[in-house]
């Protein structure tokens, strides 16, 4: 137990308590949400931590002769509020179920799911408008792997890019989490940062990938299978799996994406040319809320990445161009499609 609990006084072991270590010692750096009957309870440090950021009260519980531990809990109904505003934050939660009916014995319980400020795919946990990227770094002394996936959508790319542009392309991404080799010390901006060990880089990890993707290598998308954009997918994909305890069937395609497409734009050139948000606070002042008409949050998604990302190949600008130029001059089309948009959800997520 060294390490998970900062709480100099020697730790209490009735049955519950025991259960409650041995599955947080498998997440040590998330918060445990332990069920309870009707409530989430957390206890030690993460109570405290979850108190604060939420303002529940913390308070004890009795656990064995003479001896209370902290304890702040949060009801299963609403349960989805408070995640997403511990994840917000820069927390990871770590949710353990009960796993059998109550009865006169300790209910077997189990951690079912680690929800991460990347890895969110309940729809309550997520914002209509924003994209949900983890992205997976390899580094290297000239060349990056960098692959980024959407856990919800199933949308998974990777590629390569220079090393000394990591930055640059982190900022354009945007991701919510960024994932790094355990031995890789560097701090790499103002991201959320999750260390990786040695597993995620392992031939198994790439071959449960490939799997996956019912290919035997993935020179049919465009990738080396040696290559580190192909390192960097595969602990991504397993990453994706392991926290959200499930095969991620519904991501059945990579794409190869090709970082020098379009132009790099730093946060502060994004900023300052108020492309996506006005310095007046009024979001109708930014080129986005100018040109922003869309019927659905994925085209709004869309509109903020192509604003953000322009392009610089001159064949595919010319093919947005035509694509614009038939809907504006095809009328009756056109409103069909908004109609047609207007009745359905986000068909991506």
């Amino acid at each position: 137990m060294d390490g998970l609990f900062s709480n100099s006084y020697e730790l209490p072991q009735t049955p519950f308590l025991k259960q409650y270590y041995r599955e947080k010692s498998k997440f040590p750096d998330a918060i445990l949400f332990f069920r309870m009957g009707d409530f989430y309870e957390t206890f030690f440090d993460d109570a405290k931590t979850v108190s604060e950021l939420t303002g529940i009260a913390l308070t004890s519980k009795p656990a064995g002769k003479d001896s209370r531990v902290p304890l702040a809990g949060v009801p299963v109904k609403a349960v989805d509020n408070y995640i997403n505003t511990i994840i917000e934050k820069g927390y990871k939660v770590a949710v353990c179920e009960q796993l059998e009916p109550p009865g006169k014995k300790l209910i077997k319980r189990g951690i079912v799911s680690l929800i991460t400020p990347g890895t969110a795919v309940e729809p309550s946990l997520v914002h209509p408008d924003r994209d949900l990227y983890v992205c997976c770094v390899v580094p290297g002394k000239k060349i990056t792997g960098i692959a980024f996936a959407e856990a919800l959508s199933g949308e998974f790319k990777t590629g390569e890019i220079p090393s000394h542009l990591l930055e640059e392309e982190l900022s354009r991404i945007s991701p919510r989490e960024v994932l790094l080799p355990e031995g890789f010390q560097d701090e790499i901006g103002n991201h959320f940062l999750s260390r990786l060990d040695a597993t995620y880089f392992s031939p198994a990890v790439s071959e449960k990938l490939k799997k996956n993707l019912g290919a035997a290598t993935l020179l049919g998308f465009g990738i080396d299978d040696a290559s580190p954009s192909a390192v960097a997918a595969a602990a991504l994909f397993e990453y994706l799996s392991r926290t959200t305890n499930s095969g991620m069937n519904h991501m059945k395609k990579i794409r190869r994406h090709d970082f020098t497409d379009s132009m790099i734009l730093d946060k502060m050139t994004v900023k300052n040319l108020e492309i996506i948000e006005s310095s007046s606070g009024n979001p109708k002042d930014s080129l986005f809320g100018a040109l922003d008409y869309t019927a659905l949050a994925c085209g709004r998604r869309l509109l903020k990445k192509w604003l953000s990302e322009p392009l610089k190949n001159a064949e595919k600008i010319s093919e947005r161009h035509d694509a614009v130029e038939e809907l504006t001059h095809k009328k009756e089309i056109r409103d069909s499609i908004s109609e047609m948009l207007k009745e359905i959800h986000d068909p991506v997520r």
